[in-house]
């Protein structure tokens, strides 16, 4: 067990007890069971899934329960069906040729059956967002005929007359179920409709090929990418993901944070569940490594090797952290996007200054992390945490990242400080 921090009021804190205080009996406060859908729930999704020539699948937090990332993984299989994730959590395996996750422009249009798991923001995910002069635009992907089968517990969020979380969503078909027993129950009954299976299989062989194409396309894009980018100066973050995939190939890892576009987890062929935690959270501000030392805390022990790929930015909210991996030797490695600079408010403040008129080169003002730039690996070794001298070279990343691993597996934090480009 870690250290747990109890905050009580002072006055608490200063009474005396007069007694001992009884502790009820745990076992007369059961858990609720899991929320199930309903028979013609269930009867409408699969006769909707069936008679649907391309089916399409949105996934977002179906990966915080076991039983629903393995039950996704074969409801896709069965019936060869994209798999779109949102990275709420890790959804789908990332390398399975029917993953075409960031593929939404050329897949959405096709789509006459949507299947949306447990998506809270379903506009951001089927809409291409355009900023032109200072406005944004949401252009929708999927066609008006598409029908979408939504499932989760979202509305149980919405205490209030107005439907404030986030727009309010379309659905021909809305189930209120924990996806972790909806999915595995539907893939059953799906199994048990084998003369119609039978029946579409050359359809299904078909969408299989079509996809796994996409997906090849998808991997021969990005390699094509990180090739023309592997030497370059400050060091491209495909080269860095490329090399942190290589050093972790042969070992059990769990990505404990990443970036804001979730680009990473394209390079890390990730495949079982919890192996990547998500995409980050908190909007830059401190969630990175707090949330990665706790993962690292829970995997202390188990031979798992925790990554956090943690922002610069992010970073430097919550850098006393550092502090707390040191004090109790917290095995975590620590790998620093270090861009020097808050670059997602970079790119907006470009935009609104070329529609406003105004100085591009104004759009560094309070944003970029320069003069002085942070070093990261200094302040990791005041906190007394072995850490590599800031990377500026990309042929020196590898022996950096390999040099940390070394210290992680003996039981202690490292740091490597990773100079490299906005994007």
């Amino acid at each position: 067990m870690g250290p747990v921090y109890l905050c009580y009021d002072g006055d608490v804190q200063e009474k005396k007890l007069e007694g001992e205080i009884p502790f009820p009996s745990l076992d007369r406060y059961a858990a609720p069971l899991p929320m199930q859908a309903p028979e013609e729930g269930f009867e409408k999704t699969i006769r909707w899934l069936l008679e649907a020539k391309t089916p399409v699948i949105i996934a977002d937090w179906v990966g915080r329960r076991e039983a629903g990332f393995n039950a996704l993984g074969e409801l896709a299989e069965l019936l060869a069906m994209p798999v779109f994730d949102q990275w709420g959590r890790f959804n789908f395996p990332t390398d399975h040729p029917l993953n075409l996750t960031g593929m939404h422009e050329q897949v959405m249009g096709q789509a006459d059956l949507l299947l949306v798991l447990d998506v809270p923001d379903l506009e951001g995910a089927v809409t291409k967002r355009v900023q032109e002069m200072g406005q944004r635009t949401a252009i929708p992907l999927l066609s008006p005929k598409v029908k979408i089968i939504n499932v989760g517990l979202d509305d149980l969020l919405v205490r209030a007359w107005s439907h404030d979380f986030n727009k309010l969503r379309e659905a021909d078909l809305s189930v209120m179920a924990d996806t972790s027993v909806f999915l595995p129950e539907l893939v059953r009954r799906l199994k048990g409709e084998k003369e119609t299976l039978k029946k579409k299989g050359p359809e299904i062989a078909k969408r299989r090929e079509q996809w796994t194409k996409l997906h090849q396309e998808r991997e021969e894009a990005m390699a094509q990418q990180t090739r023309k980018k592997w030497d370059e100066k400050p060091v491209a973050t495909s080269r860095l993901y490329s090399e942190m995939a290589e050093l972790l190939k042969n070992e059990d890892w769990v990505l404990t944070n990443g970036t804001s576009s979730g680009r990473e987890n394209f390079f890390f062929p990730g495949k079982k569940f919890n192996q990547i935690l998500g995409k980050y959270k908190g909007g830059g501000l401190g969630y990175g490594l707090p949330a990665s030392l706790g993962a690292a805390l829970a995997h202390k022990n188990s031979g798992k090797v925790c990554v956090d790929l943690q922002p610069d930015g992010d970073f430097l909210f919550t850098v006393s952290g550092l502090w707390t991996a040191a004090h109790h030797k917290i095995p975590l490695l620590i790998v620093v996007c270090s861009n020097r600079s808050y670059y997602n408010d970079e790119e907006h403040q470009e935009r609104m200054a070329k529609a406003r008129g105004r100085p591009v080169e104004n759009k560094t003002i309070g944003i970029r992390i320069e003069d002085p730039a942070v070093d990261f690996a200094a302040m990791a070794r005041s906190y007394g945490i072995w850490s590599a001298a800031p990377v500026t070279e990309a042929k020196a990343l590898s022996k950096a990242l390999r040099d940390a691993l070394k210290v992680v597996k003996e039981g202690q934090p490292a740091l490597v400080d990773v100079v490299c480009q906005m994007r």
